[in-house]
């Protein structure tokens, strides 16, 4: 059975460079293993991961004020 992963941080997967953001389908086996590694993570689709994320993981936009 084949999983979705996605890429957080650029590496090198059985020889291939993969960015950042990339999604790839993987034997069940090897997502597993993968995504024990910080640079891998199991895609979520953005509907779940906004169910599945708690608040405080979530981004946030901070506005900064110049003091003069």
């Amino acid at each position: 059975m084949a999983k979705k992963v996605q890429i957080v941080e650029p590496c090198l997967i059985d020889g291939q460079h993969h960015e950042a953001g990339e999604v790839l389908e993987l034997d069940d086996a090897v997502a597993r293993l993968l995504t024990a590694c910080a640079r891998v993570r199991e895609f979520v689709e953005d509907e779940e991961r906004s169910e599945a994320e708690p608040e405080a993981s979530k981004p946030i936009t901070l506005k900064v004020r110049s003091q003069e």
